[in-house]
């Protein structure tokens, strides 16, 4: 599926739901917990904030959006959203050099960036490993064979099967707090 059909036709209307219920779910959360904690609130002044940063600076994180959309083919020549992505932060590399002239604070500005996704990778690529192992035992068991000869066996009340699947989803997300993505490793 490519990436534009993927990203607006399948996880669009369903991240505007989460989005809208977890808004809804935030805000009586906050009263509750403001509540609890007796705190009042205070209106802040906005000639308060100081930033030091340009306006420009404020369309930098939808710049490998504009990416996907500009270089998916059909405007322009198709691009891996990983050379979206790094392009997007040697653009703003390039910006942040043409600001201060400072090479040593563009750089110490990428080590943080780099020491992030680093961070952020570490935990997917150890869960996806623990995934795979996990599948692996799953296979070598007969587990997965079995559940296909279920799947088989019930015909048109397979519906039965998929329900259950998305109830073993669930609770893994819940226990693990990963998702579905331990399941991928069982293709």
């Amino acid at each position: 599926m490519p990436l534009i059909d993927f990203a607006f036709k399948t996880t669009l209307p369903i991240s505007i739901a989460a989005i809208i219920c977890m808004a809804i779910a935030h805000f009586f959360w906050q009263r509750y917990l403001d509540k609890k904690e007796h705190i009042s609130h205070e209106m802040l002044d906005v000639n308060d904030i100081t930033t030091t940063a340009p306006a420009l600076y404020a369309i930098l994180p939808f710049t490998p959006i504009i990416g996907v959309l500009i270089f998916d083919g059909k405007w322009g020549p198709e691009l891996h959203i990983i050379t979206i992505l790094v392009g997007c932060m040697l653009l703003a590399a390039i910006l942040e050099f043409l600001r201060g002239f400072n090479t040593k604070n563009v750089f110490s500005g990428l080590e943080v960036a780099y020491r992030g996704m680093a961070d952020a990778f570490a935990g997917v690529v150890m869960l996806l490993v623990a995934a795979g192992v996990f599948a692996q035992g799953l296979s070598t068991i007969g587990f997965i064979n079995g559940l296909i000869s279920i799947a088989t066996s019930f015909g048109s009340a397979s519906i039965i099967l998929m329900l259950v699947l998305v109830i073993l989803t669930m609770l893994a997300a819940m226990t693990t707090g990963s998702g579905n993505a331990p399941f991928y490793a069982l293709r």
